[in-house]
This record gives C-alpha cells, structure tokens and sequence, in this order.
C-alpha cells in the first residue's frame, strides 16, 4: 500500500514569533507544528474567490441557531431539528 503524497512546507520564525506560537499552541494542547499548519489551512480558506469561506462559516452558524431555536422552542425534537436544518441549509 503506498502512502498519499504530500508537500511539505517549512519557513523559519524568530525567537519571539516562536515563543508566541509556542504559547498558542500550549493552550491548544497541541504542538507548534500542528497550531501552525491549522493557522495556515485556516488562512487558505478564508482568501477564497468570492468570500466563499465566509458564507460557509455564516451558514455553519445560522445552522446552529436555527437547530437551537426549534430545539430550545419545542417546535422539534434535537432529532428532528438536526434533519430539518441538514435539508434546508
């Protein structure tokens, strides 16, 4: 079985933007590596064409209001709600 390729990327910090990744990362629970690579995964998604990133994240959070509401309003049961808001966002 042969693993999946992938690129690797590497750049240099000082000693200063270091110990601020480092920090960060801590209170992650994860290590500087993985706290940067999730930075820069981030940053890619938010300079899509078109803001597309943004609208994905607006419509993740109106997800979560939406299913709330017609839980916290009894309108639907959590079940219920979960589907309804799948099949119309």
């Amino acid at each position: 079985m042969s693993l999946p390729s992938s690129n690797v990327v590497s750049f240099r910090l000082g000693p200063e933007e270091f110990q601020a990744l480092q920090t960060l990362a801590d209170r992650a629970n994860v290590t500087p590596g993985a706290f940067a690579k999730a930075l820069v995964l981030r940053g890619i998604g938010e300079t899509e064409p078109g803001g597309a990133s943004e609208v994905a994240k607006l419509r993740r959070d109106l997800a979560v209001v939406l299913e709330s509401l017609l839980v916290a309003t009894r309108a639907l049961s959590p079940t219920d709600a979960k589907r309804f808001v799948t099949e119309k966002l």
